[in-house]
């Protein structure tokens, strides 16, 4: 499909398929790989599986076509309405506001269009604001490729084609983040890292690459003499403001706020309590009886960030 071709509506898409389909099938009909229609499936609107086929398991037709349609750039970003400034810092929610896009659409972009994508989504800062100067100019390059489909086949990998990078937190590092930050080689920042204080940092792995808390980490090396850059607070746009005065928020109003899925909050929060504080403490529900919980916008930006 040509940049000038009008994409294919999603329920022409699987047109002539059964009435309850597999992954692959809806995989094949789009042109993506299985493990694209995977990210999508943990959409939480995606719709309920029906049953099975085999071992493969199925889902409605029609149900699917719907979500194509609704989570896809057949209906034009209102990108004109993104903003003048180029250099104005926008959440994930913000973007979604201005230009008409599904919030859940929105928020899965960083995901979805990760790092080995062909046309990365735009990175973020500490709490997951993006520029608009950057954020404009993608959205229009993926509505006239044509949504999901056309932006979605960087997911796919093919052979002798690199694995995709992991996508770490915003308070993590890894070796590549490390090197960057105090200009050390590879076989320097490797030995560095073997130091068994800074080994016992490390919180895990993300994929195949161990890292570590940047905070921590950043103001060991300090200590140890490296010249590493001050993590300077922004500061805050109108919208940041209005998102802090606007009351207690629910866990997926923070996974929309701050680019991320709700189990991702979930499991920060645990990892939290866990460490019994030992990276900052876990905020605590503004009404702990209530359901769903709500937090104080305001301590979970200073957790989220810490």
């Amino acid at each position: 499909m040509s940049a000038d071709t009008p994409p294919e509506p999603a329920a022409e898409r699987l047109a002539g398929l059964p009435d309850q389909v597999t992954m692959q099938e809806i995989a094949d009909a789009r042109g993506v790989s299985k493990s694209a229609v995977q990210v999508w499936a943990k959409s939480p609107t995606w719709p309920a599986s029906v049953g099975k086929r085999g071992r493969s398991i199925l889902y409605p037709n029609g149900g699917v076509a719907t979500w194509l349609k609704d989570n896809e750039a057949d209906a034009r970003a209102d990108v004109a309405k993104l903003g003048d400034d180029p250099d104005e810092l926008v959440t994930l929610l913000v973007i979604a506001e201005r230009t008409g896009l599904p919030a859940g659409t929105v928020s899965a972009y960083p995901t979805l269009y990760g790092p080995a994508s062909a046309d990365p989504f735009p990175g973020g800062d500490s709490l997951g604001r993006r520029r608009v100067g950057d954020v404009a100019p993608w959205l229009s390059r993926r509505s006239s490729r044509g949504g999901i489909r056309a932006t979605t086949a960087a997911l796919t990998k093919s052979a002798g084609q690199a694995a995709a990078a992991p996508t770490f937190a915003e308070d993590e590092i890894d070796i590549k983040g490390i090197e960057a930050a105090t200009g050390l080689s590879r076989e320097a920042a490797k030995s560095l890292l073997r130091r068994p204080e800074i080994a016992a940092m490390s919180t895990g792995k993300v994929g195949r690459s161990r890292v570590w808390p940047r905070k921590e980490l950043l103001a060991e090396l300090k200590k140890l003499g490296y010249n590493v850059p001050e993590d300077k607070p922004a500061k805050l746009t109108a919208a940041e403001r209005q998102w802090r005065a606007g009351g207690p928020r629910s866990a997926s109003e923070l996974a929309a706020h701050y680019g991320v899925t709700i189990g991702a909050i979930s499991h920060r929060l645990k990892r939290a309590r866990d460490a019994d504080g030992a990276r900052g403490r876990a905020p605590e529900p503004v009404d702990p009886a209530a359901d769903p919980k709500r937090y104080d916008p305001v301590e979970f930006d200073a957790f989220w960030t810490s």
